[in-house]
């Protein structure tokens, strides 16, 4: 099980709107030991993002508008100190390159536990680092 660097508080917004697979993604990364919370509207994530995450995890096909084009809003109110991944299914491969292009990771449904904790821990260890040492 993944561990947090001791100098990062791990905090991870979950901008889902099926409940089914946002309970199943902050369960996941309550247990790795993070600090989640879960936004199920775009008013409500962009109310949270004020508050400071680290990490923003976005459905792809947010309530059938693009997740990508709300990340940017995200990331804009976060001053882009943050790191964003898209979850969810592709709709087309020319969203799956957009979304590459747009965030910091993509995590293609069904995904697993391990596979989501690992990569959320990666993006956490890169902040921790970039915080460190200056490195962007």
């Amino acid at each position: 099980m993944p561990t947090l660097p001791q100098d990062a508080e791990g905090r991870v917004l979950v901008v889902e709107h099926d409940p089914a697979q946002s309970t199943f993604v902050a369960h996941a990364l309550k247990d790795a030991g993070f600090d989640v919370e879960i936004a199920t509207s775009h008013e409500e994530a962009l109310a949270k993002t004020g508050t400071g995450f680290e990490v923003v995890l976005v459905n792809i096909r947010f309530g059938g508008d693009s997740g990508i084009a709300f990340a940017e809003r995200i990331r804009s109110v976060q001053h882009d100190e943050c790191k964003v991944v898209f979850i969810g299914e592709l709709p087309d491969k020319e969203t799956g390159v957009e979304a590459l292009d747009s965030g910091d990771a993509l995590l293609l449904a069904p995904f697993s536990k391990a596979v989501l904790t690992t990569e959320i821990q990666r993006l956490t260890d890169d902040l921790t680092l970039e915080a460190n040492y200056g490195q962007r």
